[in-house]
This record gives structure tokens, sequence and C-alpha cells, in this order.
């Protein structure tokens, strides 16, 4: 179960993603889950945005978020 999850958890969808919905009720069901959302993005948004992406996923590693 993600419930469960006893780890570091950063979910990410583009502003445009169909998954957006489905992304924020996963993060909702991991304790301490971070959720992000890459504006002008679609479900790639680490291929449509990469800089925007590796920004925010260093500040996810470095704790900033």
């Amino acid at each position: 179960s993600v419930a469960a999850l006893d780890l570091p958890v950063l979910i990410v969808n583009g502003e445009h993603d169909i998954s957006l919905p489905g992304g924020r009720r996963t993060a909702a069901l991991i304790p301490g889950a971070r959720h992000a959302v890459i504006e002008s993005a679609g479900h790639l948004c680490n291929l449509e945005r990469p800089a925007a992406f590796d920004r925010l996923v260093a500040k996810f590693l470095r704790g900033k978020i």
C-alpha cells in the first residue's frame, strides 16, 4: 500500500496533464508526499520543460520543498 511508504516522495505533473487529478490523489494517500505542478507542460513535463523539472527535483532532493 502506498500509505505504508516511509521515504521522501515527490509526485510531479504538468499543468495540462490529464493525470493531474490522479497525481493529487496519489500524493494525498502517501504521508508526507509532496506534489508539484509544472506550468505550461503536459504529461511529459520532464521532456517539455526539462529545466523546470530539473530545478524542481533538485529543490526536492535538497529538502527545500
